[in-house]
């Protein structure tokens, strides 16, 4: 028995010896697709020697050769810290951007959903947002010098919105309901990009949309439908859904929570996305 594990042992490092080896000889002959790969196994140290270092060149090469893939992970590297890469790689906003706009540019979802909303934290830290600012500060990034670009954020949150990705659809949400230099205020489009990420599951968005629904903004006043919001983002965990179910609570009629509970129990999140 031991010997027949030992054979395997030595059949499976052959076989990723081989890979490593077919993998290494396309990327060095410029296969963008290999050098993202091969990029994978140093990073992850599957098949070699973990080397970060090298999965970094390998990365940079794939990027260069126009891997969607590996230009979002280079921006990515390039703007949110990464213990990892701690003295391997020194945070760089304008690098960073320029490989997510790459990627966003080929119709990369979370490369757009990146850029947009780091671009929106550039924005607010620039018109002085003090909470902006730190957020930049603990990913060790500067953005002096640079300029606002409101046109630029809102494309890509709003294609990767498009794109079906429900956070950017909350920030697309989140920021037509309050209103900025990025878009007007208007409560019909925040109600729009709400639903779209509640039925995607996201507790926060739920919960926006339960508000929407109690005071009537960007859809028709319905209590039971804020119920309804309310109390499955609480049951999944959000502390403020479970608030404002409890001062909704003092509000309504018994037979309306018992009606909303009801279409809770039987439809889900349905129950509050207008599906039903």
């Amino acid at each position: 028995m031991k010997r027949i594990i030992i054979i395997s042992f030595i059949i499976f490092l052959s076989a990723c010896s081989s890979s490593y080896e077919e993998l290494r000889t396309k990327a060095e002959q410029g296969d963008a697709t290999a050098q993202y790969d091969l990029a994978n196994m140093f990073f992850d140290g599957k098949g070699v020697k973990q080397d970060f270092s090298e999965s970094l060149a390998w990365f940079k090469k794939s990027a260069e050769g126009g891997n969607a893939n590996a230009q979002f992970v280079l921006g990515s590297i390039f703007t949110k810290i990464n213990p990892n890469l701690v003295g391997i790689v020194k945070l760089n906003y304008v690098e960073g951007v320029k490989w997510l706009r790459k990627a966003a540019e080929q119709g990369y979802e979370e490369a757009q959903l990146h850029l947009g909303a780091l671009l929106v934290v550039k924005n607010r830290a620039i018109h002085g947002d003090v909470d902006a600012q730190r957020e930049l500060d603990r990913e060790g990034l500067s953005v002096k010098g640079e300029k606002l670009d409101y046109d630029e954020a809102l494309k890509w949150i709003k294609s990767a919105a498009e794109q079906g990705n429900a956070e950017a659809q909350f920030i697309l949400a989140a920021a037509f309901s309050k209103g900025d230099n990025m878009v007007k205020k208007d409560y019909v489009e925040a109600s729009k990009w709400y639903i779209k990420s509640a039925k995607q599951g996201d507790v926060v968005a739920i919960n926006n949309l339960g508000s929407a629904y109690k005071y009537g903004e960007g859809v028709p006043r319905d209590f039971i439908k804020a119920y309804s919001c309310y109390s499955i983002s609480a049951g999944k965990g959000n502390v403020t859904a479970k608030e404002n179910l409890d001062l909704l609570e003092k509000e309504i009629s018994v037979e309306q929570i018992a009606e909303a509970q009801h279409l809770v129990r039987t439809n889900g999140v349905k129950a509050c996305t207008n599906e039903i």
